[in-house]
């Protein structure tokens, strides 16, 4: 395992990089529990977003609701895929499962929970406790997106969009 620290209590925002770093060490943790039912492939993570700031936790909230949710009836061939992009506009973190649990209502209902305007007081979910963090932290520049995945279960993405053209560079 990677000697990377998972907490830092005195942090509410970390690098890219950092968080990373933590989400690498989660799925080691996870692959030893479940290696012969779920694999995950990680790529790497873009030098050109490492030093971008995101809310701590976020990508690792999504990573276990794949583990929780999306894995929680597969007993064999699971997947997790975690990849990035980013363009002239934003960055992008998507973490996305090939389980069959999520019907199609329950994605509408999670879809249409993340895209009200008001912040959300509910903690029912890892997904909806980061939509609004989310809120609060970027307002209209960051958005969470909740799909059907091409693996067949979810695909949650999020992007976050650059203040100025400076961030970029």
């Amino acid at each position: 395992l990677h000697s990377f620290p998972t907490r830092r209590s005195s942090d509410l925002n970390v690098t890219l990089d950092e968080e990373y770093e933590c989400v690498v060490n989660y799925c080691e943790i996870q692959t030893m529990r479940f290696e012969q039912r779920i694999k995950v492939c990680m790529e790497p993570l873009p030098e050109k977003i490492k030093s971008k700031f995101v809310p701590k936790f976020s990508i690792q909230a999504l990573v276990e609701n794949a583990y929780s949710h999306g894995m929680k009836n597969v007993e064999q061939n699971g997947l997790i895929r975690i990849n990035f992009h980013e363009n002239e506009e934003y960055f992008e973190v998507n973490v996305e499962d090939n389980g069959s649990s999520l019907t199609d209502e329950k994605l509408n209902e999670l879809q249409k929970r993340i895209s009200t305007e008001s912040v959300s007081k509910d903690k029912e979910t890892g997904i909806l406790n980061l939509s609004t963090r989310l809120k609060l932290k970027y307002q209209n520049r960051a958005k969470l997106f909740l799909q059907r995945s091409p693996l067949g279960g979810l695909s949650a993405k999020i992007h976050i969009y650059y203040e100025k053209q400076t961030e970029r560079e």
